[in-house]
């Protein structure tokens, strides 16, 4: 279940930069983000380096996108609650 959570947050996250404008850096690291999730297939990620994606996305996301950080931040939660 784990992945499904991620994948929820993730769509949350899509639809909340919907509505802001996004730097290129921020969206190269939605892609990345979204070929770590269609790579993952069992119990954790492929790629342990999903954790840091997600952390770097925060960092570019908290001082003008706090509310797609906070989605963002639920995500990292999430994969530390599994061990990535």
């Amino acid at each position: 279940m784990p992945r499904a959570k991620v994948t929820n947050l993730i769509s949350k996250l899509h639809e909340t930069f919907g509505d802001d404008a996004t730097s290129p850096e921020q969206e190269r690291l939605m892609m990345e983000i979204n070929s770590h999730m269609q790579d993952w297939q069992g119990k954790h990620p492929e790629d342990a380096s999903l954790i840091e994606t997600v952390e770097l996305l925060v960092t570019q996301l908290e001082e003008s996108h706090p509310k797609s950080a906070s989605i963002a931040k639920e995500i990292v939660n999430v994969l530390r609650d599994i061990g990535v």
